[in-house]
């Protein structure tokens, strides 16, 4: 599994960084938040990989930083929760602002991101709450 990346900036679309590492070039998805901090082509990245595997595809998704990666990894974890969709709703909000939602329970900040009804919101706060609330300090994630 790939875990993380430091390579250059080959180019970058909306949704997507190609980063050059020893020659190779992998096209990594990547939230919003992360997209806004991506350098010009030729800048210097370092990326916290999720390596998604199935049988016809080997997906890379980057972010800047451990917490945005950890709540990723908590949003697909949930039923009916994709990495596109867990992507749109990172996209959506801040870390700060989408931890505090569901923690207080406020579906409108997840509810903006594209894919997500008022079913998968609640089971976004439903099962990330609990996990929020025992990391106790939000900062933690």
């Amino acid at each position: 599994m790939i875990a993380h990346l430091s390579g250059t900036v080959l180019r970058a679309g909306a949704d997507y960084v190609v980063v050059d590492v020893g020659g190779v070039g992998y096209m990594i998805s990547v939230s919003t938040t992360t997209r806004q901090g991506v350098p010009a082509p030729d800048g210097h990245i370092d990326l916290h990989i999720h390596t998604q595997v199935r049988e016809d595809q080997l997906a890379l998704y980057g972010f800047t930083s451990v917490a945005e990666l950890e709540l990723f990894e908590m949003l697909i974890g949930v039923d009916g929760v994709g990495p596109k969709v867990g992507l749109n709703i990172l996209s959506a909000a801040s870390l700060e602002v989408l931890k505090r939602a569901i923690v207080s329970e406020d579906p409108s900040p997840i509810r903006r991101a594209s894919g997500v009804g008022p079913r998968t919101a609640a089971k976004v706060i439903i099962e990330l709450k609990p996990k929020l609330d025992a990391a106790g300090d939000l900062e933690v994630l």
